[in-house]
């Protein structure tokens, strides 16, 4: 249906998919494989009832080849108290408090965003991301520590559930940028900054990109 509206899931109200109309889909197998194609497909995990806040995310994934109607190369972001999921009320929307991507051109980097599009500096890890085909785990934990954000960025290369650490940061709060939020006023700072929020969710772009092995937890604060 697009971004437009929400598409959640029939069979789990709490999954819905955004896609934009130009053939982006994704597509579940029954065997436990999603498969995420196009321009910006995302898959958010919220509800109206639950917020996110002190979050593990994990998932595995392989990038099949590339799709010439993205915008840019992404194979796999895990996102992290977000309220980006705004987006199909309103494309000024979102705020992302953490987000681990790594992209097609080798950048494996942890993000922060305000509010769309505003972007404190990226962090970019010492490794590079894996060729097209090779499967690889990746896990994204943010918590709370104290006044601040302690952000994990973990991959695994062997598939086995062995995990690396390829970058920490441990940040504390700022002055957040004038709005450009179209869709509300902006909250307080501490909201922003320590406050949960409604969503997670996964993401690629310009790449068919198999997933598996998708979980989103609530862990206690660092």
């Amino acid at each position: 249906k697009g971004i437009e509206q929400r598409n959640p899931d029939p069979q789990d109200p709490e999954l819905d998919l955004h896609a934009n109309t130009n053939g982006s889909k994704c597509v579940v197998d029954g065997k436990g494989k999603l498969i995420m194609e196009g321009s910006n497909p995302r898959l958010y995990v919220n509800s109206d009832g639950k917020k996110w806040q002190n979050v593990e995310m994990t998932v595995y994934f392989k990038c099949l080849r590339a799709d010439p109607r993205g915008s840019i190369s992404v194979f796999s972001r895990l996102a992290a108290r977000s309220e980006h999921q705004l987006e199909y009320k309103c494309g000024g929307s979102g705020r992302t408090m953490g987000a681990f991507e790594i992209k097609g051109n080798g950048v494996v980097q942890l993000r922060k965003e305000w509010f769309h599009d505003s972007y404190a500096p990226n962090i970019e890890a010492s490794i590079k991301s894996p060729a097209r085909g090779v499967r690889w785990g990746q896990k994204f934990v943010l918590r709370n520590k104290g006044d601040a954000i302690l952000s994990e960025c973990y991959i695994d290369k062997t598939g086995n559930n062995s995990w690396e650490k390829v970058i920490e940061r441990l940040d504390s709060g700022q002055p957040a940028p004038t709005s450009t939020d179209l869709c509300q006023k902006m909250p307080s700072i501490t909201s922003i900054w320590l406050g949960p929020a409604t969503s997670c969710y996964l993401r690629t772009d310009g790449n068919v990109v198999e997933f598996d092995s998708f979980s989103v937890r609530e862990v206690a604060p660092a």
